[in-house]
């Protein structure tokens, strides 16, 4: 009698699609920790600065954009520790790409009308931005990002917030809307838990930076892709929710100052200390990935921010443009 051959399972799972299942929920839970760690770090900061009497705009101008853009940094420094320097350029240049063309985009749509603001060319906002932009591509342009580099990125982040001081001192609308934030926290009053909860977030803001980490290392291993590629994509989306919440809450209420801002000041501090005090720890490798195709888009971001701010406004059509751009931005950085 005739032995019939045995035939395969049909859609058996392979075993290395169950293994990228766990470590994308891995990243997924990573991320979202890490970003509502971060919120509670800002927060509970913000408090405290209030309780101790810090100047609301101090608060303003180092703990909202340190806070914002905290996963951005400490998902950088461990990277580099482990090894993984390439993560950083693609963070922080996928980052900037989707704050400018994601964030700024949906908030454009999400206002209903256009984003205006009449000071939107009056100031240096712009200008700096533009002049941090071309610093970072002629500092990564080598493929390295060495420590003098690093070193010129951290001070003049220092010059930014030392401008801020200078120009923004007496605005006092920047001051109203800090203080609307903490206006219930009591002055010169620090209770005993608002530092118990910032080591706290800033302990998970810590572990699940590292699990970011070791995730993506992990993902891009099983899909033999570069792992700039997942951070400029997936962890450049999951650590600019914080700007993406922020702005869209701002737009609807038509305050375009505050998404704009929210964007500069996030932006600058992703290209001068998430990459600098990143380079203190080690040279960055900038892979050929970002070199051709991440400062590619970032260039062109920004000159259509600069371009927007010639009309002083973002229109629906500018916003729905932006969207447009970054998705074609994704399909260029992953099927490159």
């Amino acid at each position: 009698m005739a032995v019939r051959p045995t035939c395969p399972i049909p859609n058996a799972p392979h075993p290395m699609s169950h293994e990228l299942i766990i470590w994308t929920l891995i990243m997924l839970i990573s991320l979202a920790v890490l970003v509502k760690s971060a919120d509670y770090f800002t927060a509970y900061s913000e408090k405290a600065g209030v309780a101790l009497g810090v100047s609301q705009f101090i608060i303003g101008a180092t703990i909202v954009s340190l806070g914002t853009s905290m996963p951005e940094l400490i998902t950088s420094i461990i990277a580099v520790i482990q090894g993984h320097s390439e993560i950083v350029s693609g963070d922080v240049i996928g980052s900037n790409i989707t704050n400018i063309l994601l964030v700024v985009g949906l908030a454009a749509l999400a206002s209903g009308n256009s984003l205006y603001n009449r000071k939107l060319s009056e100031n240096l906002d712009i200008p700096i931005l533009v002049c941090i932009t071309a610093i970072l591509f002629i500092s990564v342009r080598d493929g390295v990002f060495t420590l003098v580099e690093a070193i010129i990125m951290i001070l003049a982040y220092i010059i930014y917030i030392a401008y801020l001081i200078h120009s923004h001192k007496s605005e006092k609308n920047l001051e109203a809307r800090v203080k609307q934030t903490t206006k219930d926290i009591p002055k010169k009053k620090l209770h005993w838990h608002i530092p118990v909860i910032i080591l706290i977030s800033t302990i998970f803001i810590a572990i699940s930076a590292n699990w970011t980490v070791e995730s993506v290392v992990k993902i891009s291993q099983i899909l033999n892709i570069g792992t700039a590629v997942v951070a400029g994509s997936v962890i450049a989306i999951g650590t600019s929710l914080p700007e993406l919440v922020v702005s869209i809450q701002a737009a609807r209420k038509k305050q375009a100052g505050m998404v704009l801002g929210n964007i500069f000041g996030s932006n600058i501090f992703n290209s001068t200390m998430v990459m600098g005090v990143s380079g203190l720890f080690g040279t960055l490798i900038i892979p050929d990935i970002m070199l051709s195709v991440g400062v590619v888009f970032l260039i062109t971001a920004t000159a259509f921010l600069v371009f927007s701010s010639l009309s002083k406004h973002i229109s629906l059509f500018e916003g729905g443009l932006y969207l447009l751009v970054y998705f074609y931005f994704l399909k260029e950085l992953i099927f490159s």
